[in-house]
């Protein structure tokens, strides 16, 4: 767990960042210089990874993407600033 001193500055998701709609947050830890959200969504693992070159083309971000043999990884930065976006199929739950 990530704990953020009061009053100090948290970085926060770009907007080229925004999950789909629809998104169900399970857990976001943010610190001075680290953002790690974490959801679910009812959508096709290609339809998320979709979502994302599409917002990352509109915002002019330059990005890579592979298979790490559990899902997509899209790799980005602009600036200092860089991302991992790793995209995987929810498991059933029974």
């Amino acid at each position: 767990t990530q704990t953020v001193a009061p009053g100090s500055p948290t970085t926060t998701l770009p907007a080229w960042l925004a999950p789909l709609p629809g998104a169900q947050e399970e857990r976001t830890l943010a610190g001075a210089d680290e953002v790690s959200d974490t959801y679910q969504v009812p959508k096709s693992p290609a339809s998320v990874v979709n979502h994302y070159r599409v917002q990352l083309q509109k915002a002019e971000i330059r990005f890579s993407s592979s298979f790490d043999g559990m899902g997509t990884v899209l790799r980005c930065s602009e600036g200092k600033a860089s991302c991992v976006i790793q995209i995987r199929a929810a498991t059933a739950h029974p």
